[in-house]
C-alpha cells in the first residue's frame, strides 16, 4: 500500500513539474499578450482563412456577434472564461476574464494572440449563485496591485493553458477541410 501512495505521489510531482510551452508577455501598448506564430507550409493564406473562419462559426455558432471579420487575412473574436482559485484541496469560480483574440493569415503560416485582457470578480447572490460584481472589472495589467502576486500568477497559468488550447483549435480547423453537411438520403419504401 505505501509503494502505491509512493508512486501515484511521484507521478502527481512530475505532473506538476512540467513547465508550460507559452507565456505571457507585454506588447507595445504594455498589455499582457499571448502570441504564437506558426508555420503552415505549402497552404495558402485564403485557405488558411476560410477553414479557420468556417470553424469559429461552428463552434460560435448561436453568437456571430463574437466574431468579426476585419479585412481579407484577419479574424477578431471577443470571448470571456471563468478563472478559478486554487484555494486548498478545492477550486472554485473566482471570476471570469474577458479577453480579445486575433488571427491573422499569410501565405505558409498565421499567427495568433490573445490580449486586452479584464477580470470581473464574482460575488454571492443572496440566492448563493456566483455573478459578477456590479460596476467592477480590473485589467490584467494592475490585477497584481489588486489581488496579489500569487493571485495573478495563477491566472496568468490560466490564461497560457487557454492560449495553448485556442492554438490546438486552430490547427484542428486548418488540418483538414470543414466537411459540409450531406443532406439525409432518403428511402423509398414503395421498392423493397
Amino acid at each position: 500500500m505505501k509503494n502505491i501512495f509512493l508512486i501515484l505521489a511521484c507521478c502527481f510531482l512530475v505532473k506538476t513539474s512540467i513547465a508550460q510551452t507559452g507565456q505571457l508577455t507585454l506588447d507595445e501598448r504594455n498589455k499582457y499578450i499571448f502570441y504564437q506564430v506558426v508555420d503552415k507550409p505549402a497552404v495558402s493564406a485564403d485557405t488558411l482563412f476560410n477553414r479557420c473562419l468556417a470553424g469559429y462559426r461552428s463552434r460560435y455558432l448561436k453568437s456571430f456577434s463574437k466574431i468579426a471579420v476585419v479585412g481579407k487575412q484577419s479574424i477578431t473574436i471577443k470571448s470571456a472564461f471563468i478563472v478559478y482559485s486554487n484555494a486548498g484541496l478545492t477550486k472554485h469560480e473566482d471570476g471570469d476574464m474577458a479577453y480579445v483574440m486575433n488571427i491573422e493569415f499569410k501565405e505558409g503560416k498565421y499567427r495568433y494572440w490573445l490580449t486586452d485582457f479584464v477580470y470581473y470578480p464574482y460575488q454571492r447572490n443572496r440566492y448563493g449563485v456566483s455573478e459578477r460584481s456590479p460596476g467592477v472589472e480590473v485589467p490584467l495589467e494592475r490585477l497584481k496591485d489588486k489581488a496579489g502576486t500569487k493571485t495573478f500568477d495563477n491566472y496568468a497559468d490560466q490564461i497560457v493553458k487557454l492560449g495553448i488550447k485556442e492554438g490546438e483549435e486552430i490547427a484542428l480547423y486548418l488540418a483538414t477541410p470543414q466537411k459540409k453537411t450531406t443532406t439525409t438520403p432518403k428511402i423509398n419504401t414503395r421498392n423493397w
